[in-house]
Formats: structure tokens, sequence, C-alpha cells
């Protein structure tokens, strides 16, 4: 999707309005500089991270954010629509490291398991209530995260 927003193709197939509303989007994502960067920073010391990521990838680049930056970016809240944004509200002060720490992160020998914690067991399916906790991290860890799509 980010590839077609960033590129000039017209598409032959889409109706007139269709390829109007491209175009309008288009210009929406130069202008917010989407082109070249993940991060919109809003008013309010709040930023928008568009990770272009599939759910896996989503979903952990959340729990980075959660278990490594809450605390040293101080952040107040992350909300978001999963898997297509993250808003993230920080200090004022802080928001300028946003970037740098996630790429930081990325770059750091991080594993799956350090994203869940202990005390957690997520219950995802119908028979988890059954399945032992370390089972159901390792479960958990497996098949919902995925670094490797975050490192990219």
């Amino acid at each position: 999707m980010r590839r077609v927003l960033c590129e000039d193709t017209e598409y032959s197939y889409l109706q007139a309005n269709a390829l109007k509303r491209l175009k309008q989007v288009r210009e929406l994502v130069q202008n917010l500089g989407l082109d070249e960067n993940y991060i919109v920073r809003l008013p309010s010391c709040k930023c928008v991270i568009f990770p272009w990521l599939g759910t896996a990838g989503f979903k952990t680049l959340e729990r980075m954010l959660n278990t490594f930056c809450r605390e040293s970016l101080e952040i107040k809240s992350i909300g978001g629509s999963c898997p297509y944004y993250i808003t993230v509200r920080l200090p004022r002060d802080k928001v300028e490291n946003l970037e740098p720490e996630i790429t930081s992160l990325c770059t750091q020998r991080i594993i799956p398991e350090h994203l869940v914690s202990e005390a957690e067991a997520p219950q995802l399916q119908k028979y988890d209530e059954y399945i032992p906790y370390p089972l159901l991290r390792k479960a958990f860890v497996h098949d919902y995260l995925n670094l490797d799509e975050v490192k990219l």
C-alpha cells in the first residue's frame, strides 16, 4: 500500500473518482512527509506512527514501545488502530527522541521472549485456559510476534 501511495502510476482500471481520491491521498502523503518518514508529529505532544507492517509486526512494534520505551521516553499513552497506525503521547521534550529510539531498538539484540513478561499468559484461543502458562507464552511469541518484520 505504501508503494502505491508513494508512486505516480495511473491505474487504468480505476474509475474517475477513484483516481481523483488516489491523487488527493498521494498529495497528503507527500505533504506529511510519509514518503520518507513513518512518524508524523501532531500538536499537543502526540505522534502518529505509520509502520506499514502486517498485524504481527504491528503488535511487535507496539510491545517494543511499551516494554522498552515507555519509561525512557516517558510515554503517557499508546493507542491506535491495528495494523494501520500507532498514536503515542509524550512530553514535549521527548518528541524528537521517538524516531531515534525506535531505530535504536531495531539494532539491539532483542528476542521475542523479551516482549512477553513472565506474569503474562495471553489467552487468545478457545481452550487456552487449560494450557500451562509457559506454553501459552511460547505459543504467543511464535504465533503473534514478528521481530524480523519490524527490523526491515
